[in-house]
């Protein structure tokens, strides 16, 4: 296992608050060169001001691990305030061994 995402693997649903919390802590890693942003409907720096949110839709970040070169996805349903943290579907599929 990567000892710099191997804490990060695990698929888990979060709310708003949780969101926020998530932000700060993928800015961090990102900043500390753990984890690069790949992909975003939104970067990380706007997406932490409700203001930029679109109205009924959804903000989605992938991030790839630095040493090992997983994916990882971030996605929230600003409709619902409600969202997921989960491997990419690439990297899920290789390690459950499809």
């Amino acid at each position: 296992m990567c000892e710099k995402c191997g804490n990060f693997l695990e698929r888990f649903r979060f709310d708003e608050r949780e969101y926020f919390a998530l932000l700060g802590q993928l800015k961090r890693l990102v900043e500390n060169r753990t984890f690069d942003e790949v992909a975003d409907d939104m970067p990380l720096e706007f997406a932490s001001d409700r203001k930029n949110w679109p109205v009924e839709g959804h903000i989605h970040h992938v991030f790839v691990c630095r040493d090992c070169q997983r994916r990882l996805e971030l996605s929230f349903d600003t409709r619902r305030l409600a969202g997921m943290w989960d491997l990419a579907r690439a990297d899920a599929n290789e390690l459950s061994g499809r």
